[in-house]
């Protein structure tokens, strides 16, 4: 993977990531969720990818 490529990956989860908390604005109710939640969120867009 180039650089390039890389920051559009990163670019697009943080995309999709905005987006899905804009549907579900309660899931950042503390830091702690906040994190485990992007987590959550990151390994679910992998699994679609099929990563």
């Amino acid at each position: 993977m180039t650089k390039a490529e890389k920051f559009d990956a990163i670019k697009n989860v943080v995309e999709d990531w905005r987006d899905w908390n804009k549907q579900n604005p309660d899931m950042l109710s503390t830091p702690l969720s906040c994190l485990s939640n992007i987590v959550k969120f990151v390994d679910k867009q992998h699994e679609k990818k099929g990563e």
